[in-house]
């Protein structure tokens, strides 16, 4: 069973990051579950099945079908529960742009400007249907996400907000990027605004256009940086400038914010593959399950495999 659900967690992460499509149904279809305003319907999970069925084809075998089935349908009830916390906390799928929409459509559809015919020609390669559809599908990724990073677990350990700015030593000589760095040092001491100058001059692609935010880390995760700069966040005081501090790629300064009792997520992949992540989601769900949110019309076994399934043709 820890195997299986493994897997099948699995099938939920990819089938909402990997870029693969998703047939979605406008027409009328069977009912097999109600969770809470949302349904899932029989032609939205022969779908979801279609979709996973190289997963399923390649792990599946020796499983029982009609348990397999299930297991699929409940991952189907997980991300309909997501969906319905993410409205609560401000992250539906009302919220999402059409400017981030588009920006995600076009670094998969990886073309320059382009046309509303290359739209359609992927959106049918990737099973979309229609480019409606894909927007449709996309807006709900964005919603995970958006979810995943709003979502805070209370927890016993400290977790710090970290920032810096990177002038690297890669294009200039150490000399000249830590005359720079003292720079903008001065700068920060006199006043200007973190986020701006580690917008205008941080060399680091991850989080210089984000104001230099690094994240939120637990202070035993500061050894996943290299070690000089592990050591200067393990002397610095919450609200102190560090000191210029030399690594590999350059000079930087850092600064800790804020810290908070709580655990947080950079992304729905790592809330769905944290122990505390993963926990709180089938709490979620378990919850919705107590309230009655969570109603079951039609039992998973009664929806035929599609013929993309082949591991279970003679079940």
């Amino acid at each position: 069973m820890r195997r299986h659900a493994q897997w099948l967690l699995l099938c939920l992460v990819i089938a909402i990051l990997a870029g693969c499509g998703s047939e979605i149904t406008t027409s009328q279809s069977k009912v097999l579950v109600e969770v809470g305003n949302s349904s899932i319907t029989e032609a939205e999970f022969t779908t979801f099945l279609d979709l996973n069925s190289n997963i399923i084809n390649q792990n599946a075998s020796g499983l029982d079908a009609n348990t397999t089935r299930q297991q699929l349908l409940d991952q189907m009830i997980l991300q309909k529960v997501i969906l319905e916390e993410s409205a609560k906390l401000g992250a539906g799928i009302d919220s999402v742009s059409a400017e981030q929409t588009t920006m995600m459509i076009d670094q998969a559809v990886a073309k320059e400007k382009p046309t509303y015919a290359d739209y359609e020609a992927f959106a049918k390669q990737n099973r979309f249907g229609t480019v409606e559809n894909m927007r449709a599908y996309v807006a709900q990724i964005l919603t995970y996400e958006s979810y995943a990073q709003k979502v805070e677990i209370p927890s016993a350990t400290p977790q710090f907000h970290l920032f810096h700015i990177l002038i690297s030593s890669e294009t200039v000589s150490p000399s000249v990027a830590l005359e720079q760095a003292n720079q903008l040092l001065a700068q920060l001491k006199a006043g200007e605004d973190f986020s701006t100058l580690a917008q205008q001059y941080s060399a680091d692609p991850g989080s210089g256009s984000n104001g230099g935010d690094l994240g939120w880390y637990a202070q035993e995760q500061y050894a996943g940086f290299v070690p000089e700069f592990a050591a200067a966040l393990n002397a610095l005081e919450i609200g102190e400038l560090s000191e210029p501090v030399q690594t590999q790629f350059g000079y930087h300064i850092i600064k800790i914010t804020e810290s908070r009792n709580a655990i947080g997520f950079g992304s729905f992949q790592e809330l769905m593959e944290s122990p505390e992540g993963n926990a709180y989601i089938q709490a979620k769900v378990e919850e919705y399950r107590k309230n009655d949110l969570i109603k079951n019309y039609v039992r998973a076994e009664e929806v035929p495999f599609p013929e993309s399934v082949t591991v279970f043709q003679d079940q």
